[in-house]
Order: C-alpha cells, then structure tokens, then sequence
C-alpha cells in the first residue's frame, strides 16, 4: 500500500511543486480539513487510515456547510478542503484573484437519494415531477395518487449554503429562486430523521448520509424506516426504465442526480496536504470511498443498491 501511494504521491508533488512548511513533509505534520457535511464521516475513515500508515501525521477534520469551506480556503485560514460542488463563478473570480495556485483533485461521484418513509407506496418519480415539486407547481400528495397521500407534500432540505441545496437549486434545475421548502435543517442527517417521522415528507440526503449509523437521541422516538424513490427514464432500446439508488447507475449516469466530488487544497503551503489527497486518490483510499456508497474514480462498481 505505501508503495502506491508513494507513487501517486510522486506524480502530484512533481506537477505542484510543493514546498513544505519547516519541518513539514508528505507523511508528517499537521493538518487541518474542512469538508462538507456529507463528506466528513469519508475524511475522518480517510485520515485515520493515513494516520494508521504514517504516525507522525496529524489529520484533524471538520465538518462545515459548503460555502464555509470554500470561504475558509479562499481566505487562506485551511489549506485542505473536501466539497460537493465545484466553485461557483464568484467564487472561482475570487480564488483566480486570492488563490492561484489551489490545486482541484476529483475523487469521486456521489448522488442525491430522495428519501421518503416506508409507508410511502411511490416507487418512482420523474425528473419533471420533481422539478414540479421545487418550483411548487406540485403541493399536494394528491396530485401523486400513486403514494397513496393525502395533504401537503413536505419538502425538507439542509440550508443555503450547503452543497445539496446548491446543487438542486442551481445545477440540477436551474431555479430562479428559491426553493419552497416545507422546513430547512441544519444537517442531512436531520433531514433523514425527520422524513422517518412525518409520513408526509420527502428529503435529500447524500449516498453517505444513508450509510451514517448516528443513533437517535435517548427517549427520542422510534422513526420509521425511510427509502429511495427511483427515477424514470429511457433505456439504450428508447423504452421506459426505472434507474434505482445504485452505485453502478450513479456510475453510468442514468440516475440523474448525481454529481462530481472534490478535493480542493494548495499543496504549495501543505506537503502533507498533497500527501493525504494522494492517498485519497490511491487503491486503498478509493475503496473507502466505494465502502461509503459512492462511486469511487479510479475502481470499477457493481450493480449494489445504497439503501
């Protein structure tokens, strides 16, 4: 394993030119990640599988909306960040400016599960229907008799400045506004919960957001179980299809909300930030992310449902 990642480590430092703090080298030191909600659980399996390989690193990593690590790094406070979207054209303006020499290491592809609970007797929904929902032409359950609702459909997200509201508002349907939801959380995890208590409920959440084995609070009440809906679409004969919550359909593209997954640091203030972000690219580091339900870039997937 260490040879491997040497290697790849070899490539990245030869093209950055990395100049190292005092002291400081690809597998010592210390350093500080900030990564997006739904990649942080990833990073910390990351980092102390690094740690595990090179003692003499440190690793600590944080978990921030979206929009604060990008801040964060384009305001020079981290040199490491892990995010679910690209920069937008802001951002992008800023880091040409403040940060040239920021390095982007795509790692993975991940997707959106749109989670409803088990009660629930919709199976598959369209990229229009959803679209619907988001620009709120679609309210009511009653308009998808095939969940067997009744009453208003309620949309819940995480915030504004995390990655997934981002995306489904400006990648996925390119909203003018803002999205009408029902209630905004703080993390995906709590949308995942409350969508197991409120029958009523649909909600986002990451393909790793659903591996996340975060316990209930004591005396909470027993949720429900929540599940993926399917998106129809067209198979490769023009015939209608139902792509499922699966790695191997996220890889080929036919589950639409999928997108790409970042590593964005600036190795020429962090030897050990190149290191990490070479293991993360490595054979070991990949199988983590393909452990974690997401598509990994570098290794092949099967046909595995993620819920």
């Amino acid at each position: 394993m260490t040879i491997e990642v040497l290697a790849v480590l070899f490539l990245l430092l030869s093209v950055g030119g990395c100049k190292s703090r005092e002291g400081e080298t690809p597998t010592r030191g210390e350093l500080t990640v900030l990564a997006s909600e739904s990649l942080a659980p990833i990073l910390r399996e990351e980092a102390d599988a690094f740690m595990s390989v090179y003692p003499e690193s440190r690793i600590s990593v944080h978990e921030v909306d979206t929009r604060e690590a990008i801040v964060a790094l384009l305001n020079d406070s981290v040199s490491f960040i892990a995010t679910d979207r690209k920069f937008n054209a802001e951002e992008q303006r800023v880091a040409d400016k403040a940060q040239p020499d920021l390095e982007e290491l795509y790692i993975a592809r991940d997707a959106l599960a749109l989670l409803v609970q088990a009660d629930n007797t919709l199976e598959e929904i369209s990229m229009e229907t959803l679209g619907a929902i988001m620009r709120a032409e679609i309210r009511e359950w009653e308009s998808l008799p095939a969940s067997r609702l009744t009453g208003t459909i309620e949309l819940v997200l995480t915030g504004k400045n995390s990655g997934a509201y981002e995306l489904l508002k400006d990648h996925f349907f390119g909203l003018d506004g803002e999205i009408p939801v029902f209630a905004t959380l703080s993390t995906q995890r709590e949308v995942k919960g409350y969508v197991s208590h409120h029958p009523g409920a649909i909600g986002l959440v990451s393909a790793a957001c659903l591996k996340d084995t975060t316990g209930q609070s004591p005396g909470e009440e027993a949720p429900r179980m929540v599940r993926s809906l399917a998106f129809t679409g067209v198979d490769s004969t023009g015939q209608k299809a139902s792509y499922g919550f699966y790695q191997a359909y996220v890889h080929l593209g036919k589950y639409p909300l999928n997108y790409p997954v970042y590593i964005c640091l600036n190795d020429s203030k962090s030897a050990l930030g190149a290191g990490f972000s070479a293991f993360i690219a490595s054979a070991p580091g990949q199988k983590i992310i393909l452990d974690w339900g997401l598509v990994p870039v570098t290794m092949p997937v099967r046909l595995v449902q993620l819920n």
